[in-house]
């Protein structure tokens, strides 16, 4: 897939530590955070992405940039006294994952409107972030509120996946700040864990005006939902071993074939062959071997 470095994607949230373990029962080292893996996939599938997240001072600090510099994206990583988030993954026989995490009070959870310039969104082509960062802090989600609404007014591309984690915030408690930035998204990437918030967003109906919903459904592909009907696109055959990141490889694919100029359905039916190749490969950040 060719280049094309005028075009421009900017995101922000946090970038963890990831262990899991290999087939052989090793432990494995990595990095993943779903704002990071979704721009990462972008940026590999030839746009411009620039990611900012601060990094905390722990004995991985060097381990986690050195990991998060060999993706082709931009880093702005703002250097913080605190440690770093971190999670364990554990995967059953089918390639289902469970989540432990560490990251309470972790250097990203500070991020706030301060960190990011007047200037931030100048000369961007699309904005992109997720509820799981407006769940790490008050901070992050000001921060959030704040750019959905400024890029809305500069008619930038905006990108949101609802992402809902009941381990991060309750459910009433993730609606009313989703609440906030409802009317500034133009493409929002839906689970069908995330329905229960969709519906109280927006009610039943999917076909919204001047809104794109982007319904994943794992191995079953997805739907495309515009204002003027939904399509079924079906998903790729795969031999999954761990299905963390599918969801993000999904969505970074998606936007950045968007971005590139494709249409709604080409876009997903390529984002549905990528994020079931990443399901092919442990971790979830994307394996350079998939594009």
């Amino acid at each position: 897939m060719e280049s094309n470095y005028e075009l421009q994607l900017k995101s922000f949230g946090e970038c963890m530590i990831e262990f899991s373990k290999t087939s052989s029962g090793e432990l494995r080292r990595s990095i993943g955070g779903d704002t990071f893996n979704t721009a990462s996939m972008a940026a590999l599938c030839g746009l411009k992405v620039e990611y900012t997240t601060k990094v905390g001072n722990d004995p991985l600090k060097n381990f986690l940039i050195e990991e998060m510099s060999s993706y082709p994206i931009s880093l702005n990583l703002i250097e913080s006294s605190l440690k770093n988030g971190s999670y364990r993954i554990d995967t059953d026989i089918d390639g289902e994952r469970s989540f432990f995490y560490d990251r309470t009070d972790s250097a990203a959870s500070t991020l706030s409107s301060e960190d990011f310039n007047r200037d931030y969104l100048e000369n961007c082509r699309g904005f992109y972030n997720s509820g799981i960062t407006m769940a790490l802090s008050k901070d992050c989600e000001e921060a959030l509120v704040s750019l959905y609404k400024e890029a809305c007014n500069k008619k930038i591309p905006t990108f949101f996946d609802l992402n809902y984690r009941e381990k991060l915030w309750n459910e009433a408690a993730a609606l009313k700040a989703m609440k906030r930035i409802r009317d500034f998204v133009d493409v929002l990437f839906i689970s069908d864990e995330d329905l229960n918030i969709f519906k109280s967003m927006y009610g039943e109906n999917f076909n919204i005006k001047g809104r794109i919903i982007i319904q994943r459904k794992g191995a079953e592909g997805c739907v495309v939902h515009t204002e003027n009907g939904s399509e079924k696109v079906s998903g790729m055959p795969a031999k999954p071993i761990d299905t963390t990141g599918a969801g993000d490889i999904f969505s970074g694919t998606f936007i950045a074939n968007y971005l590139l100029g494709r249409d709604l359905v080409e876009s997903a039916e390529i984002a549905n062959r990528f994020a079931a190749k990443h399901t092919e490969f442990r971790g979830g950040t994307p394996n350079k071997g998939i594009i």
